[in-house]
């Protein structure tokens, strides 16, 4: 798999999960629907309003993350290691085309 076709697919992930952040804007904003007048229903509504703030946030931090691979890949560093300057092993990369550090280097930050 070339670097283009990595470039591809987390273009379309980042297109798709986008999408999906703005789904979720409009339900938090209440664009698509008001709160229910039922005091229950309005309580089980805003409950799951946490959910879908934690489904957000997860969805922003993987979009900030293809965006800097994306950046990575048009500025030629991507797939070297951000803590050593060492090449990342091809199969790490094309496996978690996101990472930003060696196995050793990230080895090192997850025991830190």
């Amino acid at each position: 798999m070339d670097v283009q076709e990595v470039r591809l697919k987390l273009k379309a992930e980042l297109d798709t999960l986008e999408a999906r952040s703005g789904r979720l804007t409009r339900h938090l904003r209440r664009e698509d629907e008001a709160l229910p007048d039922d005091w229950e229903e309005r309580g089980t509504s805003l409950s799951n309003d946490e959910v879908v703030e934690a489904l957000d946030l997860k969805t922003r931090a993987r979009i900030d993350a293809i965006r800097a691979a994306i950046g990575r890949i048009d500025d030629g560093s991507w797939g070297e290691c951000l803590e050593c300057g060492r090449d990342i092993a091809p199969a790490r990369i094309l496996a978690v085309p996101t990472t930003r550090m060696c196995i050793k280097c990230a080895s090192k930050a997850n025991h830190a």
